[in-house]
């Protein structure tokens, strides 16, 4: 929910890296739909973080790719698609313990600021 948080977030306090990983803007039958109670701004959501980045599998069995196209779309940043990697659990494997590409993006985002 990191746009929803960065769309709640006052103007006048910016954070440097914001990071989505299988995020969703609309339910998909969770019974969350109170997540959604107010329209996101987008102007608002791309100027509270210096960098954002969209990470998703081409197969989660929860989250369909179109949430991610559309989230990509909107906050003007090109997804990262990762290939049959499920829902990033450790379901898929022991190197989600950890999320090696996680840990980079935000080691390139620390070192960037």
């Amino acid at each position: 929910m990191v746009f929803g948080l960065l769309h709640k977030l006052p103007s006048d306090k910016k954070i440097n890296l914001a990071v989505s990983v299988a995020g969703f803007y609309k339910d998909e039958g969770w019974n969350c739909e109170g997540l959604f109670s107010e329209p996101w701004d987008w102007k608002k959501i791309k100027n509270q973080a210096k960098k954002i980045y969209i990470v998703a599998s081409d197969n989660d069995p929860y989250i369909k790719i179109e949430q991610t196209n559309y989230l990509a779309s909107y906050s003007g940043t090109k997804p990262l698609i990762m290939s049959d990697q499920g829902h990033f659990s450790l379901k898929k494997g022991p190197q989600y313990k950890k999320f090696p590409l996680l840990i980079d993006l935000i080691e390139k985002g620390i070192k960037a600021n």
